[in-house]
């Protein structure tokens, strides 16, 4: 990536090797090349961490590697890291007292326009949500339950169904949807048993008490889950444009809960991640027969993934449960 300055630091036996954007950058990965000299030598990189920062005060660890005694890494995140700054961190290498990388190329591209860096907003201590329900009560079961997630529905609340079981309980169901579907239907109430989205209203009083992420449940009752850091972070669709579930974005011509990718948002180069909420009407061909409620990672990797096949959900699933939390 260009428009940059590099900066390299050693100090207590780590090897500290810092970029300064012009803005924002969003990295997807690096390829670390090291000479052969160097490498038979022992000078190689080994355990590695990449940090970020917005003001080059504070760096926080991004994600951290083991890497090969080998001429060339190439390194793909799990998750895309967002600064101004990048600092790659070396904290040990093959047994050589030197550290020698040789060249060091950033994947990626710079944002335009703003994205969500802050931490998720603490939630309003007087709502009512599946969560505080289980936090209360935590040995709740799976039903039905009175809910007021926010200000939009304070002494005005409504029934939902709530997951007391998965991931630690307390995950409100907004969506229940299955390929091959020509529309999505509106519901007040959504359940396990019946297809169907909530109500605009509804949805966003829900999305606005999110705290914790979406987890999805297939017909198999596998459980897929991603951060809510992760759905706010998106270059394409950010969970917060999603006005209605009943009609999702459509970035291109495939509806989306949420949708990252690294190159575009055309879903085209298989360089990207989502959750599909589509239908025949908002997607490509009769993509929406295999893809209209799947998964898809690539990029941005969801926290827990329980696919076999490690990119594409939709082999082996054809619906989904969406809850938040």
């Amino acid at each position: 990536m260009e428009n940059s300055t590099y900066e390299l630091f050693h100090f207590l036996g780590e090897l500290q090797l810092q970029v300064a954007f012009t803005q924002v950058a969003y990295i997807s990965g690096f390829k670390l090349f090291v000479y052969e000299g160097a490498r038979k030598g022992g000078m190689a990189p080994q355990e590695i961490t990449l940090q970020v920062s917005n003001d080059n005060i504070t760096f926080e660890d991004h994600e951290s590697f083991t890497l090969q005694n080998v001429n060339q890494s190439v390194v793909t995140l799990d998750e895309p890291a967002f600064g101004r700054y990048v600092r790659l961190v070396v904290k040990s290498n093959y047994g050589h007292n030197a550290i020698v990388i040789g060249e060091l190329e950033y994947y990626g591209k710079f944002v335009q326009g703003q994205i969500d860096l802050s931490e998720p907003t603490p939630l309003d201590p007087n709502a009512i949500t599946c969560a505080s329900i289980y936090a209360e009560t935590p040995n709740a079961s799976d039903g039905v339950y009175y809910l007021e997630p926010s200000s939009l529905h304070k002494g005005n609340g409504f029934n939902a169904y709530c997951d007391m079981t998965n991931l630690d309980g307390g995950w409100t169901l907004v969506a229940n949807h299955k390929d091959a579907q020509d529309s999505l239907a509106t519901k007040n109430f959504v359940e396990p048993t019946e297809l169907g989205v909530l109500t605009d209203d509804k949805w966003q009083s829900v999305l606005t008490s999110m705290q914790i992420g979406i987890m999805t449940v297939d017909e198999n009752n596998k459980v897929a889950f991603i951060s809510k850091k992760k759905l706010q972070r998106s270059l394409c669709v950010k969970i917060s444009d999603v006005a209605s579930l009943s009609y999702p974005v459509v970035p291109y011509d495939t509806a989306y809960l949420w949708h990252d990718e690294v190159s575009g948002c055309s879903s085209t180069g298989l360089d990207y991640s989502y959750i599909s909420l589509s239908t025949q009407y908002t997607s490509r061909a009769d993509a929406y027969l295999t893809v209209g409620a799947s998964l898809y990672q690539h990029a941005t990797k969801f926290d827990i993934w329980p696919y076999i096949n490690t990119r594409y959900s939709g082999a082996e699933q054809d619906q989904l449960r969406i809850y938040v939390k």
